[in-house]
């Protein structure tokens, strides 16, 4: 999550969407948001929840 942060900072980028499985949108995720909410208040944030088949798109 840091990384994806790092590679918009300071770019003109104003959303970032993301991918997540199950486990990851209730054990990781949310404090993880909320420190980038915090960080960067301008960012939107789009989260896609599925399996990692949903999400990849086979």
């Amino acid at each position: 999550m840091t990384q994806i942060v790092h590679s918009i900072a300071g770019k003109t980028t104003k959303k970032v969407s993301i991918g997540t499985v199950y486990p990851a949108t209730i054990g990781v995720l949310p404090a993880s948001l909320s420190r980038i909410a915090r960080k960067y208040p301008d960012i939107r944030i789009h989260i896609e929840s599925g399996t990692t088949y949903d999400l990849i798109g086979l």
